[in-house]
């Protein structure tokens, strides 16, 4: 009798923790992002619709996966880069003839002056936030460690700031429908 009772009181307490795990599904599911953000670098934790953040690294700086033109590709988030700079591996990845390209366009770097290619302007998508027509322009193998996303992206934004270890992205408007997610 005692163990039939003990069966009852563990299937009552399933149900229980069951029930109240639907109930909260939502908000359950802000802590597995927000857990799952902290554990996969570069990882856009959704927010609200049209809101992603963005967790500050071990190096201090904020890194993202987005897609340009549906190809995912790691972002460095640079305030200081005017636009979007690709590597020419991210290019190469993205269908451009790096070695076609005319390297013309001069930029100011902290190492000096330093001549990118423009590139037709590309689309980047990060969580749910989709920015189209985002002047891009990519560099010299050598010049650049990681792809830039820079202020033609971030300044098509509501806004975006930083809060603690966190980098809040805000699109314009919310997205009616998402067509396509980054992980």
């Amino acid at each position: 009798m005692a163990k039939n009772l003990s069966f009852i009181g563990v299937w009552m307490l399933i149900f229980v923790m069951t029930l109240l795990g639907y109930s909260y599904r939502n908000n359950l599911t802000v802590y597995y992002y927000r857990v799952l953000g902290q554990l996969v670098p570069g990882m856009a934790v959704p927010l609200t619709p049209g809101a992603v953040a963005i967790n500050r690294d071990d190096s201090g700086h904020f890194h993202v996966t987005a897609l340009v033109n549906g190809v995912q590709i790691y972002f460095l988030i640079d305030t200081g880069a005017s636009q979007v700079a690709l590597t020419a591996a991210d290019a190469t990845k993205l269908g451009i003839n790096v070695n076609a390209l005319t390297y013309d366009v001069p930029i100011s770097t902290a190492g000096g002056t330093s001549y990118v290619a423009g590139i037709p302007k590309v689309s980047v998508q990060i969580g749910d936030i989709v920015i189209q027509g985002a002047s891009a322009t990519v560099s010299h193998a050598q010049d650049l460690d990681s792809s830039l996303l820079g202020m033609s992206f971030l300044s098509q934004l509501a806004s975006f700031s930083v809060e603690g270890d966190r980098m809040i992205l805000q699109a314009l408007s919310t997205p009616e429908k998402v067509t396509a997610s980054v992980p």
